[in-house]
């Protein structure tokens, strides 16, 4: 038997703003978080992407200047440099949109 989950691993990558950053995200979305996700943002753009980003992060090694941990929410990715969020679309949009390979009988 193959479980469903089998689909959905994580990848580490470091965003070009940060050295040294880890953010691990999930390798795949499912059909059923995109129309989710989709229904939420009230038609902007951004806001959209977001959503989808702050969904497949799994984790990360940011912390806010207290020293805690920062949450992984749409208001703090926000706060990030526009290039490391155009990294994470980019790594995300590869995800979305990756073909599945075509099986044969």
């Amino acid at each position: 038997m193959v479980k469903i989950s089998e689909a959905y691993s994580t990848k580490k990558v470091e965003l070009p703003s940060y050295k040294g950053s880890e953010v691990n995200i999930k390798t795949a979305i499912s059909v059923e978080k995109i129309i989710e996700l989709e229904g939420t943002a009230e038609d902007k753009d951004l806001e959209k992407v977001l959503n989808v980003v702050v969904a497949l992060i799994v984790s990360w090694n940011f912390e806010t200047e207290e020293g805690k941990p920062l949450e992984i929410t749409v208001d703090n990715l926000k706060k990030f440099p526009n290039i490391d969020l155009q990294f994470l679309s980019e790594e995300i949009t590869k995800i979305v949109k990756k073909k599945q390979p075509e099986k044969t009988s």
